[in-house]
This record gives C-alpha cells, sequence and structure tokens, in this order.
C-alpha cells in the first residue's frame, strides 16, 4: 500500500504522463489452478455467474484506486493472474476497459511519435519515433541475472526496439545490454547507432507479510521491495549530449531517455 500511494502521488504531479500496465493486478487463480476450477464449472452456469459476480465486486475496489489512470494508459497487458467471465472475458480486459485503455495482451510494441521544435530558432518541428516492446513476462529464474538473461535472449536478440519493458519477474532492473550498429542501405556510407534499454519491473505485490502465507514463502523466494519502472523523454539541442547518448553522428537536436526503478524511500534508522 506505501508504494502505491508513493507512485500515485509522483504520477499526479507528473506533467505528460502515461502508464503501461504489466499484468497481475489482483491475485486471483494461477493459470494451473484457473483451468481446475474452470472444468467443473462448465456444466454448473448458476455457480459460475455467482463467482463472477464475486470478482467483479472484489475488482471494483482496485477500479477505485486505479482511477487516477483512467485516460493516462497507452495499454494493459494481461498477466498470469486473473479470472475467465462466462461471456469469454478476462478480468484483465476488464480493467483496460474500466480506464479507457487497449487491451495489449500477452505482449505488444508501442511506437511513441514525438515532435520536437527548439524555442527560438529557425529549425523546422523533427518528428521522432520511440519503439516500445512490452510484455508481461515469463522469467521464472530465481537470480536477478537468470531473469536478465531471458530477456536479452528473447526480447533483445529478436527485436529492434528502443525500450524492452517486462514485468512478472519479482525483480527490478534497468541496463542497457550493447549498441546496435545498423549499416546504412541509403545514403552515405557508414552506420548509425541504437541504444536500447532494458527495464524490468518489480511491481507492487509483497510476497512476504505479516500474518499472511503465500506460495512465495513456501517456495523461499527472495524478498523484492516495490518498485515501479520510470521512462523519462526530453528535447536536448546540444552537441555533447547527442554525443553522449549514443548518437552516431552528433546534431544539435537529440532525444534524452532515462529509463530507472522508483520505489518508495527506505525509512531512516537512527543508531545512536
Amino acid at each position: 500500500a506505501e508504494g502505491w500511494e508513493w507512485f500515485k502521488d509522483e504520477f499526479r504531479r507528473s506533467k505528460r504522463k502515461y502508464a503501461i500496465g504489466l499484468g497481475d493486478y489482483n491475485d486471483f487463480t494461477r493459470p494451473t489452478m484457473r483451468a481446475r476450477m474452470l472444468q467443473p464449472l462448465a456444466h454448473d452456469e448458476g455457480t459460475r455467474h455467482q463467482i463472477d459476480n464475486m470478482v467483479r465486486r472484489e475488482q471494483d475496489k482496485l477500479l477505485n484506486r486505479m482511477a487516477f489512470l483512467e485516460g493516462h494508459c497507452l495499454g494493459l497487458h494481461g498477466g498470469h493472474h486473473y479470472w475467465e467471465f462466462a461471456d469469454g472475458t478476462n478480468s484483465d480486459q476488464r480493467i483496460a476497459t474500466a480506464l479507457g485503455a487497449p487491451y495489449l495482451g500477452w505482449m505488444a510494441s508501442t511506437r511513441l511519435t514525438i515532435q520536437m521544435v527548439t524555442p527560438g530558432t529557425k529549425m523546422k518541428p523533427s518528428i521522432h519515433a520511440f519503439n516500445i516492446i512490452s510484455m508481461h513476462g515469463q522469467a521464472n529464474a530465481r537470480k536477478t541475472g537468470g531473469k536478465v538473461a531471458w530477456m536479452e535472449n528473447n526480447l533483445v536478440g529478436a527485436w529492434l526496439a528502443n525500450l524492452y519493458v517486462m514485468g512478472h519477474a519479482c525483480a527490478s532492473g534497468s541496463w542497457v545490454p550493447h549498441e546496435i550498429n545498423t549499416i546504412r542501405s541509403r545514403g552515405d556510407p557508414g552506420y548509425e547507432t541504437l541504444v536500447p534499454r532494458c527495464l524490468m519491473v518489480g511491481g507492487f505485490h509483497k510476497g512476504y507479510t505479516d500474518g499472511w502465507g503465500s506460495y512465495v514463502e513456501r517456495a523461499a523466494f527472495p524478498p523484492q521491495p516495490v518498485m515501479w519502472g520510470v521512462l523519462r523523454l526530453r528535447h536536448r539541442n546540444t552537441r555533447a549530449g547527442a554525443a553522449m547518448n549514443g548518437v552516431s553522428r552528433p546534431r544539435s537536436e537529440f532525444l534524452d531517455v532515462e529509463a530507472v526503478n522508483r520505489g518508495p524511500g527506505a525509512p531512516i534508522i537512527r543508531i545512536r
């Protein structure tokens, strides 16, 4: 709850903000248990509708807490933990509809088209595309290094984008694996450099709590802090800054990119 309130306050105070949901918004049934529950309900419509209504009532509490995101979501992914309603939709789709956001399914690409204008100059506005590959995720390794390797092997190694975002990992990380140099097919000989950024987002669920056990405890997964990912895009126009951000041909105008993980501040513990 504390981490969510921090995020909520930070999001509200930000200008020109948008969000991407990475799935697992409620701790509903896991895939294996969901299949077992739905099988006997296939011949009991009454009980199925009763359970559907219980899920909707529980989810309405979450929607009240997420209301501030309405109109500010680029899209919401589906995750592992959701409920399938009798009408063929699922609880993740219901959240997307309530927030007026596209439902992105498991994996999606998003293109941000950014028009940049330099005030006080005669430069024409330039339009830049910033491409994002995002998904709920499937990295199940216990150590962060294994999850990083999964993301680099399966996303960075197969799709060309500016930013790769993944949830589900129950760990947080932000890194640049390497540069991607593309040989020019037109114009002067040479190459263009792309700096791909990876953002692995932990999320808002706590696996260890006082007085309530979970499969996280039983499997002895490492405790993880509550975290959310942040992408900041800024218009810059200095040649030195362009070179620092991996632009192969420094120009007076470039897009400054920052991808980080955020979380609530740690309490100060006085030792004396």
